[in-house]
């Protein structure tokens, strides 16, 4: 039988992960504060971007809501031009080309904070927020470094090393650095990060909260197990990569269950996903990334959400799920056993054992936890993310820092240590990536201008450097 999700008002759990019952601090700052965002993924790259693409639009709608002028700039990806997008603007390929540092340079200038996610510009522009006396803000969501040491023996002793320590220095460097679970926390820590916050994933929570009709909740229960409603149904969501270890999924699916892979990637990982569709052995693949919405009905529609990646900083899926009554059961791994209390909210298992998996995962559905105690987990008091402070507030307390070194946290190098280190570190830059310089060669250099947004009006409005 599907699980009834339909007629419930939003619990306490659910007010207290979207913010309704948590007492918001908010920051005194100028009301038409100026945020440049720059990112490496677009919202709309949920599939190549994943949680830093859905924060990036959540931070955005935020800062927006709150009097903010905001200006988010990102690069074209997998030769896909999102630059024609109404909300954001593109520059030309994710490298340091004269032409992206101009414009670094200019926007910065003009900006009160810049945020930035993970991006591989990040020197550049932390050596002009020095320069200009401007507030970085640098949010760590990836795992970089074990992305690199699943890549081989070249990636696990040379490029993980070199990329942590690179990554290192910089968020050492920045006026805030901040990350998204405790556990993740404390593994940079270890590794030597300076992690100032925890921020909340409430910024992206919120939609999970409202209400869906039974009907449309069993037309996506009889979809996503195609027909078979009464076998219980797993569900994966999210990109289709390698380093998420779907196979592992099919692998440790029950013969008694349907498997739902919903999402999407780029290329051969993709691909990879794709082709474990197979009817016969009910495991179905859904590929094409859904609308938070969408996923919300998914969710209700299933009995478990499951996940044997072993890289996560915090997994969002797992906190959605949740908000919708349904369990997870994950592999015992960073982000994971942040938020999933054993036998209460979900399970953590080993998926690397695909017949101990197996049979983990009929102990769990023979202890499914219920509604009730999903909610007393994720409502309580001791709930991990209860007290931590909302990103757009942590940005906006930094906002009005303007030139005030003093409170950048570790503090800026000097400058005649700084500046012949990024002159070094640029024509290293080019000469190792000297075959993709190639490519910007080729690629469109007229600038659209990043999107303007203010709280008056949302629609973008040209800005004079486009004109």
């Amino acid at each position: 039988m599907a699980p009834n999700h339909s007629s419930s008002a939003p619990t306490a759990a659910a007010q207290v992960l979207s913010g309704q019952r948590v007492e918001e601090e908010v920051a005194e700052v100028a009301p038409r504060a100026k945020v440049l965002i720059i990112s490496p993924v677009f919202p709309p790259q949920v599939a190549v971007g994943g949680g830093v693409a859905v924060t990036v639009g959540a931070l955005t709608d935020k800062l927006i809501h709150r009097g903010c002028v905001v200006k988010v700039l990102s690069p074209r990806l997998f030769n896909v031009d999102f630059g024609t997008s109404s909300l954001y603007k593109s520059f030309p390929v994710q490298f340091p080309t004269v032409f992206n540092l101009r414009l670094f340079y200019r926007e910065i200038k003009e900006a009160d904070v810049l945020v930035c996610p993970d991006n591989t510009v990040m020197p550049f522009l932390l050596y002009f927020c020095h320069l200009l006396g401007k507030p970085l803000v640098f949010n760590l969501h990836t795992n970089v470094r074990k992305l690199l040491e699943m890549t081989g023996p070249f990636g696990r002793y040379v490029s993980a090393p070199i990329c942590d320590g690179f990554i290192r220095s910089c968020s050492n460097m920045t006026a805030r650095t901040f990350t998204t679970s405790p556990s993740y926390r404390e593994v940079l820590q270890k590794r030597g990060y300076r992690v100032d916050a925890v921020f909340s994933p409430r910024i992206k929570l919120a939609i999970f909260e409202v209400e869906d009709s039974q009907a449309e909740i069993d037309e996506a229960r009889k979809l996503l197990s195609k027909g078979a409603v009464d076998k219980t149904l797993l569900i994966y969501v999210g990109r289709f990569s390698h380093e998420k270890r779907i196979d592992l999924l099919a692998r440790a699916k029950p013969a008694e269950c349907v498997l739902a892979i919903v999402g999407d990637g780029p290329g051969e990982a993709g691909d990879d996903v794709e082709r474990l569709h197979d009817p016969a052995s009910h495991v179905h693949v859904f590929r094409g990334m859904q609308g938070q919405a969408r996923l919300r009905v998914f969710y209700k529609a299933s009995d478990f959400l499951v996940s044997a990646s072993n890289f996560e900083t915090l997994g969002m899926t797992v906190a959605e799920a949740n908000l919708c009554d349904t369990p997870a059961i994950c592999e015992r791994a960073t982000g994971f056993d942040t938020q999933i209390v054993h036998g209460e909210n979900g399970f953590l298992i080993n998926y690397d054992d695909s017949e101990s998996a197996r049979e983990a995962i009929r102990d769990a559905i023979k202890h499914k936890p219920t509604a009730a105690m999903i909610r007393k987990v994720i409502g309580g008091d001791q709930r991990w993310d209860h007290a931590l402070p909302n990103l757009e507030d942590l940005v906006l307390e930094i906002a009005d820092v303007g030139n005030d070194k003093s409170r950048w946290g570790s503090g800026p190098l000097p400058l005649w240590i700084m500046t012949p280190a990024i002159v070094f570190f640029y024509v290293m830059f080019w000469i190792v990536g000297f075959p993709f310089n190639q490519v910007t060669n080729f690629a469109d250099r007229k600038n659209p201008g990043p999107a303007i947004f203010n709280s008056k009006r949302l629609a973008p409005k040209a800005s004079s450097a486009a004109n």
